[in-house]
């Protein structure tokens, strides 16, 4: 079956892309070579979301910060959808990158009830105690 051969593509294509992603190795030849909107898009994939985001700290942290604010941070949290685990990781990546200035500067700015929605607060608290 025609579908039963697409998924397994599928799939062989997305361990690829994981590893790739996870090896790749961020210079300034990257940026020149990406198109920073498929880069965006595929970070709104939750599979590869932390590894594009890292990269994209790296490239256009403008963009990476403008992704995490559209995503977890701006608004009300409790509307969100995408609270499965990736925000510590990509709080603790943006603090690694851009540094702890950076990172302060982020989080100072969210309203208490954003800082207060039980999955920032860990993920914020968790990055603190690093």
């Amino acid at each position: 079956m025609e579908l039963n051969k697409l998924i397994i593509k599928y799939l062989d294509l997305k361990r690829e892309l994981i590893e790739l992603l996870s090896n790749l190795e961020v210079d300034s030849k990257l940026s020149e070579n990406i198109d920073i909107n498929i880069l965006y898009e595929l970070m709104k994939d939750n599979t590869f979301e932390c590894n594009v985001f890292e990269i994209m700290l790296h490239i256009d942290s403008a963009l990476a910060t403008d992704y995490i604010n559209k995503f977890y941070l701006a608004g009300d949290p409790e509307k969100k959808t995408r609270f499965k685990g990736n925000i510590d990781v990509m709080l603790d990546d943006y603090k690694e990158i851009l540094g702890k200035d950076m990172f302060l500067k982020l989080i100072d700015v969210l309203p208490l009830s954003t800082k207060e929605f039980p999955p920032i607060r860990e993920a914020i608290d968790s990055v603190k105690d690093d």
